[in-house]
């Protein structure tokens, strides 16, 4: 890593989430708003109670598709906000740019459904069917809802989630960095491309844990965590101390570990 200040930036253990946690914390901040509950998330602790709820709003539990994802956000929640005293809550642009583009899909698909346009031709023709789907006013919509839930998540509860990439948090990392790394990483453990920037973003803010939903992400750190493995060229490499760490996989939801 070209420059180790980046590294030293944060003082307090940190905890990188990938683009599956952020994203069921937004269908769980969602589902709240969509009851006027997004005041009191931290009053919801099961999916019995945020059901209760939704069905109380006339909202057709039955037909949510999210339930997983909602209830995975709900316990992220209760375990991230709970941690904010301890450590520091870092991710990525191409983490948010892929929770973006992950509720874009969604909204496409709502309205390719409501015109009845066949599942077979939805998998034929899919970028461009959803994009004829969307309006400007989706774009918008959407980008202001992540905004918004971005605040709502520094200014009421303390979970302040820092993009690694982002200037203003002085972290001194840029995201030519980060691909320097990635392309470090890939060459020793097969992984996409994304996966492999989301390792090194990780690695070189330091975070102790990633906490991801992604297989792929968790098994490739198992394999740079495997004590019977050498990484010292790949150490070199990023320019990192011989016996420095590799992030932790964690799954969505799991405690975290106690504060170093």
């Amino acid at each position: 890593m070209s420059s180790a200040g980046g590294i030293k930036a944060i003082v307090h253990p940190s905890v990188f989430l990938d683009a599956g946690v952020l994203l069921s914390l937004f269908q769980f901040w969602d589902a709240c708003k969509s009851v006027d509950a997004d005041h009191r998330l931290h009053e919801i602790s099961k999916w019995q109670d945020l059901e209760k709820a939704l069905k109380s709003a006339h909202v057709d539990t039955g037909g949510l598709k999210q339930i997983d994802t909602i209830s995975r956000g709900m316990t992220s929640f209760r375990r991230l906000t709970n941690s904010v005293e301890d450590y520091r809550h870092v991710s990525s642009r191409v983490c948010w740019a892929q929770v973006h583009h992950t509720l874009l899909e969604a909204r496409g698909l709502e309205g390719l459904v409501h015109q009845r346009v066949p599942q077979s031709l939805r998998e034929r023709r899919p970028q461009l069917l959803y994009r004829i789907a969307l309006q400007e006013s989706d774009y918008d919509e959407l980008r202001d809802q992540i905004k918004e839930f971005r605040d709502s998540m520094k200014l009421d509860y303390g979970l302040d989630v820092l993009d690694v990439e982002d200037a203003s948090s002085g972290l001194a990392i840029t995201s030519g960095d980060i691909w320097n790394d990635a392309r470090e990483i890939w060459s020793y453990v097969l992984m996409g491309v994304l996966e492999a920037y989301v390792c090194a973003a990780a690695a070189r803010v330091g975070a102790d844990v990633l906490v991801s939903d992604d297989p792929v992400v968790r098994d490739a750190l198992g394999i740079l965590n495997d004590p019977d493995r050498d990484w010292t060229a790949l150490r070199e490499a990023l320019g990192t101390a011989p016996d420095a760490a590799f992030p932790r996989p964690l799954t969505p939801g799991a405690a975290l570990p106690p504060r170093p």
